[in-house]
């Protein structure tokens, strides 16, 4: 995904790819800092407004020559497979509000017709995942887990973020608002958070 997000300049060019017991990516730099920086925490209120918008950008790119059409399914896959979560499912679901891990899980197979793969996504959508320079948008890091994707996923993860980094949940709304609400789907939003959660 590397190679995609820098032809769309979102991201660095991919200098060197090896392969052998460890797989290792050398990129150029992106100029600028993570999104945990303390100048930008600092700053709350602006931040969270900077992350939605350079969320924004990424989910309008026109994305029809993605290498990765499901993304989606395949996050689904993963948690239904995963032996760690699995053992601490009740754990999750409590985290995430539901009754217990059952529910949670049921809520998201019964709900897998809502999300989409109509965007490309981050997949691991987090502050320390952009880089901003002078709180202009430089690109994005860690972006293994992006393709094609619901928009909704990404959203669920920089509502998480925000919360952990920021340690307050009072940022959501700005961000939600820089980001567009008109494309905002509640059902989606909750079900992309409950698999966020799993992940």
């Amino acid at each position: 995904m590397q190679a995609y997000f820098s032809k769309h300049k979102l991201s660095s060019p991919v200098i060197r790819y090896l392969s052998t017991d460890r797989d290792y990516l050398i990129t150029s730099p992106i100029k600028g800092e993570d999104g945990i920086t303390r100048r930008y925490l600092d700053e709350p209120k602006r931040l969270s407004e900077v992350f939605g918008t350079s969320l924004r950008i990424l989910h309008e790119i026109n994305a029809y020559d993605c290498p990765i059409k499901d993304r989606m399914n395949e996050i689904v896959l993963s948690a239904e497979t995963d032996s760690f979560l699995q053992s601490h499912l009740d754990d999750i679901a409590e985290y995430i509000g539901a009754a217990n891990a059952n529910t949670a899980s049921e809520e998201i197979t019964a709900s897998r017709g809502l999300m989409k793969n109509d965007v490309l996504i981050h997949g691991d959508y987090c502050l320390p995942n952009i880089i901003l320079n002078n709180w202009s948008f430089e690109g994005f890091i860690d972006i293994a887990e992006g393709g094609l994707g619901d928009r909704h996923y990404d959203l669920a993860w920089g509502l998480w973020t925000l919360n952990r980094n920021l340690k307050s949940s009072k940022y959501g709304h700005r961000f939600l608002d820089a980001y567009g609400r008109d494309c905002v789907d509640e059902d989606r939003l909750r079900i992309c958070g409950l698999l966020a959660a799993l992940e």
